[in-house]
């Protein structure tokens, strides 16, 4: 019988006889009894109840190279053919140390040593986590700008690594970006020195760096001979080099024998901004321009005939540069990298746009879903759901930064198989297994 009724039937009983007011108590207080059983029944049958898991977009996260890994902070990671070409070693300005190369397979396998040198951290290391474009490779050699002070060689053959940007004539020791080709490497290089201000009194002190110029030049890695293609002093209107930022970003293009690169002109000279191409015959070509001061904050390596590039005007920007056609796919913009018409026309842009503000690089796509690693998320396109990863996925060791949503502020790259996404910063370098609806 349900309680309710138990209790409305007492209440009348009560009412209908001359019994006394304990009598008419205890039988009121039975039917709260009643009711309270019945209703922590229906609570209890509820909180039985299998409830449903939420969907997450991965399946687990490991630890690759931990954050005590015995070789210092990673300040660099590029991974192809499923191996992950870490670089660890100097970090802070102007501090003695080492350079070491490792080589972490992305199955989980041991982690082996490929090389390591003794290096100086320059007046650059300090920004090398800004950009990925810290190591580049061939089949024979690793090769590794050390942040303001050296190129280094690291032979996959187990020989020796040594410094190759011994040439005298080199214009500075300070390689910004770099790309190897045919056993050539390219490197871009900036010269600057340094200038204390002079603030009101009372105010601190600080140091400044003033540009002294730019340069791209290539050089034989065995020969270790040196050949300058362009530098900011000079004028030709096809070269790109005009007093701007230095080059941050490289990438070889081989089936059309050339290296990618991105150029930000200087003030007033915005028309050069936007990528460019220089073929294995040293010759300069803008390729796809784009409109006002765009600088480029990430720039990836080619993969399935496309490089992921991430812009930075007036908000973010990511893409797909197609490298066949020389056009971009826009698969993310926060505020959107304006382009000349002759380009915006065809401009390929990915439907429905990636929505939200608050995503920084490193970005990477797999098939529709885009990946954010600051803050680490997932997001599908357009008013799709989005998914962030909550604190303890990516452990650390550190409780302090451990107890926070993760941020990865080095790299993103997936798998050949794309069911894995490689995450990589100062901290560590985990595989993240993706996960799909119905898992």
């Amino acid at each position: 019988m349900n309680p309710a009724n138990q209790t409305s039937q007492i209440v009348d009983r009560a009412r209908s006889t001359s019994k006394c007011g304990v009598m008419i108590c205890c039988e009121l207080f039975l039917a709260i009894v009643l009711v309270w059983a019945g209703s922590a029944r229906i609570s209890l049958a509820a909180a039985e109840a299998p409830a449903t898991r939420p969907f997450m977009p991965w399946k687990s996260a490991r630890v690759l190279l931990p954050n005590e890994n015995g070789y210092g902070p990673i300040i660099g990671v590029l991974v192809s053919n499923d191996v992950a070409y870490v670089a660890t070693g100097i970090y802070p300005i102007n501090v003695n140390g080492f350079l070491t190369v490792l080589k972490v397979p992305v199955n989980g396998e041991p982690v082996s040593v490929i090389g390591k040198i003794a290096a100086k951290a320059g007046p650059d290391s300090i920004n090398m986590q800004v950009n990925n474009n810290v190591i580049c490779l061939d089949d024979k050699d690793v090769f590794i700008r050390g942040g303001g002070d050296g190129v280094y060689d690291f032979p996959l053959d187990g020989r020796d690594p040594c410094r190759i940007d011994t040439d005298p004539a080199f214009p500075s020791h300070n390689a910004t970006a770099l790309a190897v080709l045919n056993g050539q490497l390219y490197l871009a290089l900036e010269l600057s020195h340094p200038v204390e201000t002079r603030p009101p009194e009372g105010m601190v002190k600080y140091t400044s760096r003033v540009r002294d110029g730019t340069w791209i030049v290539r050089i034989d890695p065995k020969m270790k001979q040196m050949q300058v293609l362009a530098w900011s002093a000079q004028k030709e209107k096809a070269l790109p080099m005009d007093g701007g930022p230095p080059v941050a970003w490289m990438a070889a293009d081989v089936p059309r024998q050339r290296i990618v690169f991105f150029i930000t002109a200087a003030k007033g000279n915005e028309k050069r901004s936007g990528f460019w191409s220089l073929s294995a015959s040293g010759a300069f070509k803008q390729v796809c321009p784009v409109i006002g001061s765009t600088y480029l904050e990430r720039g990836g390596q080619p993969r399935d005939g496309k490089v992921s590039v991430g812009l930075n005007g007036c908000g973010i920007t990511g893409l797909d540069f197609d490298l066949a056609s020389d056009r971009p796919t826009v698969f993310y913009a926060s505020q959107a990298v304006q382009w000349p018409k002759s380009i915006d026309d065809g401009l390929d842009r990915l439907h429905p746009r990636f929505s939200g503000n608050d995503f920084f690089y490193p970005l990477a796509r797999t098939g529709d879903v885009l990946w954010c690693g600051n803050p680490m998320a997932q997001m599908a396109p357009g008013s799709g759901p989005r998914y962030d990863f909550p604190p303890g996925v990516l452990k650390t060791g550190n409780w302090d930064i451990d107890a926070r949503p993760p941020k990865i502020e080095l790299s993103l790259d997936p798998t050949e198989d794309g069911k894995a996404m490689i995450a990589a910063d100062r901290y560590g370098v985990w595989r993240i297994d993706m996960a799909v609806a119905g898992d």
